[in-house]
């Protein structure tokens, strides 16, 4: 397979108002509005997070890994 996962839920912004609205826009069901309300949510789904992607500032990769 060359693409085996698939995008499910995103933060687009640090503004959790830009987020929630950037996730409207794009191909991603859920937009959250932060990191820990992201992580929250997906956790209680029944089939689960098999990865992660961090496309964020090196200076906060860390905290969110």
């Amino acid at each position: 397979m060359d693409d085996p996962f698939r995008d499910f839920a995103s933060v687009l912004s640090s503004d959790p108002v830009r987020s929630v609205a950037g996730g409207d826009q794009t191909e991603y069901p859920a937009g959250y509005p932060d990191v820990a309300t992201m992580i929250a949510a997906e956790a209680r789904r029944p089939d689960g997070i098999d990865a992660a992607s961090i496309m964020t500032p090196n200076d906060s990769h860390h905290e969110y890994a």
